[in-house]
């Protein structure tokens, strides 16, 4: 009578912990489904994240306030729901058999994959919008220190800058400077006093305002330029800074465009540094995105006044 034996393969049972689910969450998104098993669900998380920017950037989402917060909230949701989501399977999945994607060189291919998208993609290349800081008080009161702002980097691509545009550029420093498009190339400017006349008509103004600031007193006027866009400007109330250079029927050449700083007695710009060249352009403001000044959270630079 022959005796056979039977070979039983033993399976490697190893539970999921769930701190290590956790800690995988937080390195790339799926990560941690991946880990449970959940190679799918895993998968789709990872992709939707990785490739978020590029749908952003077509929909173009962050070109509004709401827009921008409504986006934010999405992602930030379903980054934290990935993350629950692995932790809530990775405790209550026991006597879990380990599968062939449960290796240290899957776990570590993914993570390089995760990081490296962030390295090689900046975001604000993909999605055209990008964030600044505020630091000095030349804009003032259009933008102050503490001034959070976002910046649309693609709108010239496809669109002309228009009076009362608040432009990035290159600024004389090779640093980003901001600071609002108040001639246009082929204008005829005359400035005295910080008041314009544009191709021999005066700008529009109203004074509406005089605040004190550092001993010094400010008076506020709304500036109407040629196509009806207004806003805020100030300069020194009752004195006349005999440093400040004039014009007189300057013409503004092809491809250039003259800046000016809405705190007209305390900004560096068109007058002192010269004229800013169109390929120097860098984006258009849109909306200050958050600050550290109470109502200022929200308000949009591109609407006219």
């Amino acid at each position: 009578m022959e005796e056979t034996t039977d070979i039983i393969e033993i399976e490697e049972i190893n539970n999921r912990n769930p701190w290590i689910a956790f800690a995988f969450s937080l390195v790339a998104p799926g990560l941690g489904q991946i880990y449970n098993g959940q190679l799918k669900k895993g998968m789709f998380f990872f992709t939707v994240i990785i490739l978020s920017p590029f749908v952003i950037g077509i929909s173009q989402s962050l070109t509004t306030f709401n827009g921008y917060v409504l986006t934010f909230a999405i992602i930030l949701l379903l980054r934290i729901y990935t993350i629950i989501d692995a932790i809530v399977v990775a405790v209550k999945t026991t006597d879990y058999k380990l599968k062939k994607i449960n290796n240290w060189y899957y776990y570590l291919l993914i993570s390089i994959i995760s990081v490296s998208f962030s390295y090689l993609y900046e975001c604000s290349s993909i999605t055209g919008v990008r964030m600044f800081a505020i630091s000095h008080v030349s804009h003032a009161p259009t933008l102050v220190p503490g001034d959070y702002i976002i910046c649309d980097m693609d709108i010239y691509k496809n669109n002309k800058v228009e009076y009362g545009d608040n432009i990035i550029f290159l600024g004389p420093d090779n640093n980003t400077w901001i600071f609002r498009v108040v001639a246009l190339p082929g204008d005829k400017i005359n400035i005295n006093e910080s008041f314009l006349v544009i191709n021999g008509k005066p700008c529009k103004y109203r004074k509406i305002d005089v605040k004190t600031e550092d001993g010094l007193n400010y008076a506020e006027y709304i500036e109407e330029l040629p196509n009806g866009v207004k806003h805020v400007m100030r300069k020194l109330d009752g004195f006349i800074n005999p440093n400040i250079p004039k014009f007189d029927n300057l013409v503004i050449p092809e491809n250039f465009y003259m800046v000016l700083g809405d705190n007209r007695d305390n900004a560096y710009d068109s007058r002192y540094f010269g004229l800013v060249p169109e390929d120097g352009i860098y984006g258009k403001v849109l909306f200050i995105v958050w600050s550290t000044q109470k109502g200022r959270t929200g308000l949009s630079l591109t609407k006219k006044r």
